[in-house]
């Protein structure tokens, strides 16, 4: 494939241990605010579910900040919102 020919924006399958692990990972203060700019940005194809979770996600951005260290911050609002969507998902 020539590079010319890769979208970074298109959609893509994530399993849903990926879309927690992103979730968990937020919540421990241990995400890479560019790791989760990633996962907001990419739509996720195949899974109705995952995706409602990630757009729900894209929402919590004027509810997030980036640390000094490029770890992204969520304010305790956005990390209630962020654990209810995990649960969602290990239901």
């Amino acid at each position: 494939m020539a590079l010319s020919d890769w979208n970074p924006f298109k959609p893509f399958v994530r399993s849903r241990e990926e879309v927690a692990w992103f979730l968990e990972s937020a919540l421990n203060g241990t995400l890479n605010s560019r790791d989760w700019d990633t996962f907001l940005r990419i739509p996720i194809k195949g899974a109705p579910d995952m995706e409602a979770i990630r757009a729900e996600c894209e929402r919590l951005e004027p509810l997030e900040t980036t640390g000094k260290d490029g770890i992204l911050c969520h304010t305790a609002e956005a990390q209630e919102v962020i654990r209810r969507l995990l649960e969602r998902i290990k239901k």
